[in-house]
């Protein structure tokens, strides 16, 4: 049995895709090093996106990213025309049915997620740190899908792009603290090391979480990469708070 994704070395950067999305309609990357999203860099490394990926005059939106659970619907014509970053406000999600945009969400060690209906042609990036996680942004964002643009769960293609794996993703009590309610339904997804630090599987429990909500696990797709152990991905664990970047996914509907 294949891996659920591709990797991609082009002439600029390397990236991720999961052939599945792609064969469906939705053009997308998982983009690390040696592009960089952070402030000082984004400008320059969105030239480089506008030039190797995106559609000519395509705009590409972002948010300011929060760490909270809110998800901001984008419409067709909102962000104009031609090349150019659109901040739009204080998310962690976007959603989007047109066509003429590009949407993007900036990951460090977070989960980056592709929630795509290829019946109703809308998709939504998430960006599910720990805290989005304890927060369901990404069920939330399935929630958003349903209610205002007739989704069904049934119909989802879902991926997860590079993150911290359980093995790299260790915490200590206070943290700990906070998901130990999820511990009884999400057994698998736990596993306490010594007394003072735990493994948490964030991205296992995405998974049985939108299974619940009736996304088959076989239409959810990982790019089981950790941040932490792939060079070619920024991460803050690794490299620390002085010498992070970030990494970022960016997708659009095929036309």
């Amino acid at each position: 049995m294949g891996m659920d994704y591709e990797y991609i070395k082009g002439s600029d950067y390397d990236y991720y895709t999961v052939p599945a999305l792609l064969e469906a309609g939705l053009e997308h990357r998982f983009i690390g090093k040696p592009l960089n999203f952070k402030p000082d860099f984004k400008e320059a490394s969105v030239e480089v996106v506008n030039r190797t990926f995106l559609k000519a005059d395509m705009p590409l939106a972002e948010v300011h990213q929060v760490h909270g659970a809110d998800i901001c619907q984008v419409r067709a014509g909102q962000l104009g025309t031609g090349w150019g970053l659109r901040t739009l406000g204080d998310y962690d999600g976007l959603v989007t049915e047109a066509s003429d945009l590009a949407l993007m969400v900036k990951i460090a060690d977070c989960i980056p997620i592709i929630l795509f209906d290829p019946v109703k042609k809308v998709f939504a990036l998430v960006h599910s740190g720990w805290p989005g996680t304890l927060q369901s942004i990404g069920q939330k964002a399935l929630e958003v899908m349903m209610s205002q643009y007739d989704v069904r769960p049934s119909n989802l293609l879902i991926a997860y792009g590079p993150a911290l794996s359980m093995e790299d993703f260790q915490v200590q009590e206070d943290v700990y603290r906070r998901f130990q309610p999820l511990e009884a339904s999400h057994p698998q997804a736990f596993k306490q090391e010594d007394e003072h630090h735990w493994l948490i599987d964030t991205k296992g429990i995405n998974k049985e979480r939108f299974l619940a909500m009736g996304v088959p696990l076989e239409q959810q797709y990982d790019v089981a990469v950790s941040t932490k152990q792939a060079l070619g991905c920024h991460s803050y664990r690794r490299d620390g708070r002085d010498g992070y970047g970030l990494n970022a996914v960016v997708a659009y509907l095929k036309s």
